[in-house]
């Protein structure tokens, strides 16, 4: 089901009351309306009988040249690649249908007598492709090997074949008929595809260039025959080797099947108009002409005419239904009329709301209609098998329609089992096999389709997951303007809050804070160096409150400026202490609160803060004093502050507290909500494709041992940076974070010492000839890892690649011997001193390596060679970001019972070196935890040895880890991340 739902109140009550003539059904909003109006718009100037006087022009005309081909197929019977070429031409010409027997029968032979004919023949790499793919498309299983001959002593296709522009698009087309495994056919398509590209950019021929566009956009194998037809009679009309009687007769018998499809289409056209359902159910899509193109798409032939006119009625009423359980009917109606469909029986009317008695009933006397029109031998089973699977498929509709309501959002599995057949796998196949003739759709046509054949879940699988990411893409046709003219809109507001600093910080702080101030960096950095440099005291220059005073402070700290925390000396009074008239200001202490989160070492001003904020805070929730929205937002600060949250997850989070402010600016808000939506698309796009490259490498069941975290690693990603221009970062950064896991894994549960030792010792070497060394699952593992990093390689410029890839393997290495380490301890029972533990665990945590794996796919722009060499000085910024992650992860796992079996913690090290208890050790990490978000808030002050873009990569890591580890450990026990996953990746916000 394409559609978005809509929700009608108090429908079923309105339409129980009401008839349904009496009763105004209003149209949901987005639903295009027909742009045909009337499919007489394409008959109108059609005579009553148009074929019988085409006939009586051209009939006798058509028969000669028909004829003539004939005649033309026996006499290139001695010359396989002459018959060949004119059956490819029959075909891709649309006339192929009058010759099916002799075509048959002259491939027969030619498959039978040219099994190798790219080794026992002359043949140019055009004839080659050309006879592969023909025979291909008629069922005859050529061998790809035919190809080899057009290799070089390396293995690959020969470069001279790249002048042969005629022989490469033949080429392209003929591996569009590959099957599993044929890696000779793969390479031919990058091959050929990548020279065809070349040739566009340089060719100067407009005829050559407009077939390889056309071929590139839809090759020959993956288009439809009557539109493949109406483009290459104008192809073939420029060759200057046609045949003129092929041509013209290509083109009479194209016009004369219009004329059929003109009929069968007025007759639609009349038939929808006198069931009247745009009118009496507006909310229905008004798709009568589209729902006979598909139809022509499936069988074109005159022969199939009553097949055409069967499955474009029952095509028609099923879209009725769907918008119904799409966009309509309430859960109660719908279980109803699910009901009533599993009954399938005039009595049933009886139970149904109104306007449900006029689809059940037009349904129902449509299959009476059908069962006259058909033999007595195809009614006695093709109607049976075809209600059984409508009625398959409307009850998935009916799931799909209870997940929408109740908002629910299934695993994929379920949803796709559920969606093969909402999407007609079986009930729309069946309707097309209805009014085809007896001696093609037999009864064991029907069965064969129960039996769920490959080439049925292969077309639904594309049918079902295109029309998804479909849907996705129309969100940016929909909205792509309106969020252009927002940002426009925003960056005015920017330019009219120039003049005023409380007024620009505002506005700034709510850019960033509602996740669209990555739009305007360049605007922002601008305003705030401007306010910086004029405002050094804003606190003594200004009569600011203590609100404005916070934000002024915290949004240029998180900028990079040092402001002087002494700004906050005017809130004291002469003992010293923060004045306790500002606890009657909840607004202005929840302000102070989120500003002391970016204090430095030696400030002791915002240590005070920060106990003076936090207590207040928390004793007037006690109190009840705050506002239910406003008591939501300290709430929230006091479970996770600011500047320890991460940018995405907060943007969602404000998003829903701003629409509740008074003061709320409507553009803003629409602008954060339009542009949350669109991203969250473009990151379903990314998990798609990540999830689909997890499942292909397949390694949780070649490697049960695995943690399987493909989403809460692309999570992760998302976390460490959510904009756009960095999709081709989260991709390198996920999978690289997946092949890191699998490799924690082995050393943490499963390798043996031994192993391990020859598992570490081959990652060093960094060369597949080690894989001999390995045992049989660790080879998987290994060869899985270089794999990995050739893909990665590749996908980097050549600029890139000379130090990213280099410096990314060294840290890998790195971290892999510290893994080693760790393992060894374990299986020796081993429990290091502290200091040893925390030398190694540095490393085994990723310190370097989840570094260096988040730059590789960044923009030159941004991370250099300096940027790789600044990482080795061991910054503080990284020091203090992994040293909350490695104690946090011990100390959340170790607190909550979470330890994974055997493998030491610092934990365990501490308390053996001191003798503490875990409430002390508690404590004393917890001090650990505050200094080092102390040197993060140093380190990220300007001046900067590196882009602040870097520099907030390492910063987001560290809430990262403030999230992960906040109950727990997030990544082996996911659960803690489900919701936040499915408001990211799933629940889009409504409008």
């Amino acid at each position: 089901m394409a559609q978005q739902s809509f929700s009608f109140s108090n429908m079923s009550e309105i339409l129980e009351a009401n008839t349904i003539q009496q009763v105004v059904i209003c149209p949901p909003p987005n639903i295009p309306s027909n742009i045909w109006k009337d499919a007489h718009t394409f008959t109108s100037n059609v005579a009553s009988d148009p074929i019988s006087e085409f006939d009586q022009i051209y009939g006798k005309q058509i028969e000669e040249q028909k004829d003539e081909v004939k005649g033309m197929l026996i006499a290139a019977a001695n010359d396989p690649v002459e018959k060949v070429n004119l059956i490819d031409s029959l075909c891709r010409l649309g006339v192929s249908y009058h010759f099916q027997a002799e075509i048959e029968v002259q491939l027969n032979h030619v498959f039978e007598s040219q099994r190798n004919f790219g080794d026992d023949n002359y043949y140019d790499l055009y004839t080659v492709s050309l006879l592969f793919r023909v025979l291909r498309q008629h069922g005859y299983k050529m061998s790809c090997s035919n190809f080899n001959k057009f290799k070089n002593s390396d293995g690959k296709f020969n470069e001279i074949l790249k002048n042969d522009a005629k022989g490469m698009l033949s080429l392209y087309e003929a591996t569009h008929l590959r099957l599993h495994e044929e890696d000779i056919l793969e390479e031919a398509l990058a091959f050929s595809k990548a020279q065809l590209i070349k040739y566009l950019a340089e060719n100067s021929c407009p005829r050559l260039a407009k077939q390889i566009s056309n071929t590139l956009e839809y090759p020959l194998h993956k288009s439809m025959p009557r539109l493949e037809a109406l483009k290459f009679i104008s192809f073939y009309e420029q060759e200057e080797s046609r045949n003129e009687t092929l041509l013209l007769f290509a083109k009479l018998d194209f016009n004369r099947v219009q004329l059929l499809h003109q009929q069968e289409l007025s007759h639609l056209s009349s038939w929808w108009k006198d069931l009247d359902m745009p009118s009496k159910l507006p909310y229905t899509r008004d798709r009568v002409t589209e729902a006979y193109l598909w139809t022509v798409m499936m069988y074109f032939e005159p022969c199939y005419s009553r097949a055409r006119l069967m499955l474009c009625k029952i095509t028609m009423m099923l879209s009725v239904v769907d918008d119904t359980y799409d966009s309509y009917g309430t859960l109660k109606d719908l279980q109803l009329f699910t009901d009533a469909i599993q009954r399938w029986d005039i009595s049933a009317l009886d139970d149904l709301p109104n306007y449900m008695k006029v689809i059940y009933s037009t349904l129902l006397n449509l299959f009476d209609e059908l069962s006259n029109d058909l033999t007595e031998k195809e009614r006695s089973y093709r109607i049976s098998y075809t209600k059984d699977m409508l009625k398959e498929m409307l009850t998935a509709y009916f799931v799909e329609a209870q997940w929408s309501q109740q908002n629910y959002v299934p695993p994929f599995n379920e949803y796709y089992i559920n969606a093969f057949i909402s999407m007609g796998s079986f009930g729309y196949t069946a309707s097309s096999f209805l009014g085809i003739g007896e001696e093609i759709a037999e009864k064991n046509s029907f069965e064969w389709l129960l039996s769920r054949p490959k080439i049925l879940s292969a077309a639904y699988k594309i049918g079902r997951l295109k029309n998804d990411l479909s849907s996705h893409k129309e969100f940016d046709q929909t909205y792509g303007r309106q969020i252009e003219e927002l940002k426009h809109e925003v960056k005015e507001m920017l330019v009219v809050a120039a003049n005023d600093p409380a007024e620009k910080i505002n506005l700034i702080n709510l850019l960033c804070r509602l996740g669209v101030s990555y739009h305007f960096q360049a605007e922002i950095e601008l305003q705030l160096n401007h306010i910086f440099e004029s405002q050094h005291n804003l606190g003594c220059d200004n009569d600011y409150d203590l609100y404005t005073i916070s934000v002024l402070f915290r949004v240029l700290r998180q900028h990079g400026y040092k402001i002087s925390c002494g700004n906050f000396n005017k809130f004291k009074d002469s003992d010293g202490k923060f004045n306790e008239i500002l606890t009657n200001d909840t607004k202005g202490m929840l302000s102070l609160y989120e500003a002391s989160h970016l204090r430095l070492h030696g400030e002791e001003i915002l240590e005070e803060a920060l106990a003076f904020s936090k207590a207040h805070l928390i004793k007037s929730l006690a109190d009840e004093k705050p506002s239910p929205h406003m008591a939501e937002q300290i709430i929230s600060a006091l479970e996770l502050p600011l500047q320890k949250s991460i940018p995405r997850l907060e943007a969602l989070k404000f998003i829903s507290f701003y629409e509740q402010e008074e003061s709320r600016s409507d553009t803003l808000l629409l602008f954060a909500k339009l542009d949350f939506n669109w991203l969250q698309l473009l990151h379903q796009q990314e998990l798609s494709h990540i999830s689909s490259w997890w499942k292909d490498l397949d390694l949780p069941s070649k490697l049960p041992y695995v943690r399987d975290r493909v989403i809460e690693a692309y999570f992760w990603a998302v976390m460490i940076y959510f904009e756009p221009y960095y999709s081709h970062a989260r991709l390198m950064l996920t999978k690289m974070t997946m092949l890191l896991i699998v490799v924690d894994d082995t050393n943490d549960s499963y390798g043996t010492p031994e192993e391990l030792q020859l598992l570490i010792d081959a990652i060093h070497r960094w060369d597949i000839s080690a894989l001999d060394d390995l045992p049989d699952y660790m080879k998987i593992v290994y060869s899985t890892l270089l794999n990995l990093f050739v893909e990665i390689s590749n996908g980097l410029s050549e600029k890139e690649r000379s130090y990213r890839v280099s410096y990314t393997k060294d840290k890998v290495k790195e971290m892999f011997t510290a893994y080693f380490v760790e393992s060894q301890w374990s299986h020796q029972n081993y429990v290091p001193p502290f200091d040893e533990y925390y030398r190694n665990a540095f490393f085994s945590v990723g310190s370097f390596e989840y570094t260096t794996s988040s730059f590789l796919g960044m923009g030159e722009e941004i991370v250099e060679i300096d940027t790789f060499e600044w990482l080795l000085t061991t910054p503080k910024l990284l020091s203090a970001s992994y040293e909350l992650a490695r104690l946090k992860n011990d100390l959340m796992s170790h607190k909550y019972g979470e330890k994974r079996e055997h493998v030491v913690c610092s934990v365990e090290c501490y308390m053996n070196d001191y003798g503490l208890s875990m409430e002390e050790i508690t404590e004393k990490f917890n001090l650990i935890f505050e200094n080092a978000w102390k040197d993060i808030n140093q380190e990220c002050l300007k001046p900067t040895p590196v882009s602040m873009e870097i520099l907030l990569r390492i910063a987001n890591l560290a809430r990262l880890v403030e999230v992960t580890y906040k109950d727990g450990d997030g990544f082996t026990h996911p659960q803690h991340f489900k919701d936040m996953i499915s408001t990211l990746f799933i629940d889009q916000i409504p409008i």
